[in-house]
């Protein structure tokens, strides 16, 4: 799953979800997030870096993040989503009609700020439990099973070993 983030809507759309998220913050969310899920992961927001969010883009992530240093958020958007060689299997993140267009246009899947906000805000799903074999739960399968340990074991069937009590 290849996932292109619009990193100011998503902090919007936080922020409607009483959550204070600026861009470190909105990162880890997306770390979390590719950690449950895998994939690779853009997020792109408008401006230079700031303070620390450097220090962050040299730390090994599995999150790539984008700044629209001399161009808006929007524009590298656009020039991703045009660039893209597997548009079909890239989902755009975003609420910006221009943006959903030409992702659209592409056929990318495409998501508004708000549910992916919810999504990354929402607790994990525990992992299932295990499948127990069905020897664990009905016992030995067989006289020859038991035999076989018995002797593994250097156990009689003749009364040689005294229950615990």
């Amino acid at each position: 799953m290849r996932v292109l983030v619009d990193g100011n809507n998503v902090m919007g759309a936080l922020a409607a979800e009483c959550v204070d998220a600026g861009r470190s913050m909105l990162c880890e969310l997306l770390e979390r997030f590719v950690d449950r899920v895998g994939g690779d992961v853009t997020v792109v927001f408008d401006g230079p870096p700031r303070r620390g969010d450097r220090a962050r883009q040299a730390e090994a992530s599995p999150v790539t993040v984008l700044y629209g240093v001399d161009r808006t958020a929007d524009d590298v958007l656009v020039e991703r989503i045009r660039a893209d060689s597997a548009p079909r299997r890239l989902t755009v993140v975003s609420t910006d009609r221009l943006i959903r267009r030409e992702a659209g246009k592409r056929r990318c899947r495409v998501l508004r700020a708000e549910p992916f906000a919810r999504r990354l805000l929402a607790p994990p799903t525990p992992a299932p439990a295990p499948d127990e074999p069905a020897a664990k739960m009905h016992g030995l399968a067989d006289e020859d099973d038991a035999a076989h340990w018995l002797e593994q074991f250097d156990v009689s069937d003749e009364g040689d070993v005294e229950p615990l009590s």
